[in-house]
């Protein structure tokens, strides 16, 4: 009974959580106080896709 209760609350969260997600366009990414890194080699370590439009 517990593991029945703690799956259906397990899947409540996550349905909340994708629910509350919404789309966003992130349009400028400034580094700034990096003085021993470039800029660059920051934006490699980023998980980010450009996409065209």
């Amino acid at each position: 009974m517990q593991r029945l209760l703690a799956a259906l609350l397990l899947c409540a969260f996550s349905t909340l959580t994708m629910a509350a997600m919404e789309a966003f366009t992130v349009t400028d990414i400034r580094v700034e106080g990096a003085q021993r890194i470039s800029a660059g080699t920051v934006f490699n370590y980023l998980r980010l896709k450009s996409v065209t439009r």
